[in-house]
């Protein structure tokens, strides 16, 4: 999975320690940060300019929306991949039209 926070659009924290995590049927590495580590970042972002953080949310505003449309359109082609599975069983279903490729 992409990482929803980068350098250019958010202060990365290093973690003091990862360990894997069971959410329901996923596995997904946790991570445990000092409050130091906190601090340290709240510092960086204090120390820049108003146009380095206008620019760093800028960027954090578009990841998000590229992320979210990504997740979307990986969605759209999920269910259109189960919809053409039903219509092998159910001919009546409409024919799904999105570009799978």
């Amino acid at each position: 999975m992409n990482e929803l926070v980068d350098e250019s659009s958010g202060i990365l924290v290093k973690p003091e320690e990862t360990f894997p995590y069971h959410a329901q049927h996923f596995k997904v590495i946790a991570a445990r940060v000092s409050p130091l580590g906190i601090i340290e970042a709240v510092k960086k972002v204090l120390g820049m300019s108003i146009s380095q953080r206008k620019k760093m949310g800028k960027n954090a505003r578009k990841k998000y929306e590229d992320d979210t449309n990504f997740f979307s359109e990986t969605i759209k082609k999920l269910e259109c991949v189960e919809w053409k599975k039903l219509k092998m069983v159910n001919k009546s279903i409409k024919e799904c039209k999105l570009d799978l490729e």
